[in-house]
């Protein structure tokens, strides 16, 4: 029987870099026998521009439940026949939408088709809570103090999204990674994911991580920029600002916009979420130490000024771009009449 690994995420967990490293080493892993879902539901290959499935399980999530059912049932018996068409034994489908809880019921009867495995990365509940407010509810004007008040309340992030998986493919086919360099082979997110596939990274290309962090102070003045996106997913932005100014804006390493008490707060909200993982997956071993607040990391108080002056700063770079812009276009206006004039004294 054929294999397949259904990555589900967790949003926030590495889920973009695992993706560009599946799209960018797709030939490698067909070597290894190993198939890779494209964004349009066909095996990667050279003109697969995602190795995410996101939009294919977005429009199931619209659709009625028998609909969507068996359109996903088609899909996976279209990619058992091409597996066995090309001569692969594995198919990776990854989407982080799979952490959606309504979805995994789609998936009822997978294992009579293939040989089933899930993988999922989860964070600590502190870095995952800043991690969100960064990628989305800044855009939407929420202040970091007010994005983890209201996440707080909800005293659950991974538990219903594992529970809903347990109903279709059994506990033991499930596995929990921890998003932390001690709990990764290696230290490293995609080394483990290759070894949780059955691969070594050292036959694969590494990529460059997809999601920059930027600094904090910078992201701060963001929020109060609301205009500047369309939406919480609106990401033109930051892709802009990673593609002009490189690493300059990311954030410093040892940067650390949460207090002590605010981690502590944060990790207490999901204790009982945090027992039950530890007792579900990782049987209370390395767990304990990976849920104490990390008390190395100092906490960086807030600058204004400094965001202020980040801020300040790219106006002016994009400012100087827009007239080097329009010096250039000056200049290739005046070339085209100069030729346009020495074609009509020819003439």
């Amino acid at each position: 029987m054929k294999k397949l690994f259904i990555h589900i995420g967790y949003p926030k967990c590495g889920s973009s870099s695992i993706q560009t490293f599946l799209l960018h080493n797709y030939e490698a892993l067909k070597g290894k026998g190993i198939g890779i879902c494209d964004s349009q539901m066909n095996l990667g290959d050279k003109r697969s521009k995602y190795a995410a499935s996101v939009p294919f399980f977005k429009a199931l999530r619209e659709e009625n439940f028998e609909v969507s059912s068996k359109k996903l049932s088609a899909v996976l018996l279209k990619f058992s026949k091409l597996l066995e068409e090309k001569n692969l034994d594995t198919l990776i489908l990854s989407a982080e939408n799979l952490s959606d809880p309504f979805l995994p019921e789609l998936f009822k009867g997978v294992e009579k088709i293939f040989d089933t495995r899930v993988i999922c990365y989860i964070r600590r509940h502190d870095d995952w809570l800043l991690s969100s407010w960064k990628q989305w509810n800044l855009k939407r004007g929420f202040s970091l103090d007010g994005h983890i008040r209201a996440k707080c309340k909800t005293k659950a992030l991974y538990k219903s999204v594992l529970e809903a998986w347990e109903k279709v493919i059994d506990r033991e086919n499930i596995e929990v990674g921890m998003l932390h360099p001690q709990n990764l082979k290696e230290s490293d997110l995609l080394s483990d994911f290759c070894y949780k596939i059955g691969i070594s990274i050292h036959d694969m290309e590494r990529v460059e991580d997809k999601n920059p962090s930027f600094d904090y102070d910078l992201l701060r003045v963001l929020e109060n920029c609301t205009f500047l996106f369309d939406s919480a997913h609106d990401t033109s932005l930051y892709e802009y600002l990673s593609n002009s100014f490189g690493t300059a804006l990311n954030a410093p390493k040892d940067q650390n916009p949460l207090t002590q008490d605010q981690r502590k707060q944060i990790m207490e909200a999901y204790e009982h979420e945090n027992e039950w993982l530890a007792e579900t997956y990782f049987h209370g071993t390395d767990f304990k130490k990976w849920m104490a607040p990390e008390v190395d990391k100092a906490y960086t108080p807030p600058s204004d000024f400094k965001g202020l002056s980040m801020m300040l700063g790219l106006n002016l770079k994009v400012m100087l771009e827009l007239q080097e812009k329009i010096e250039d276009l000056k200049i290739t206006d005046l070339l085209k009449l100069r030729k346009r004039s020495r074609r009509k004294a020819r003439l």
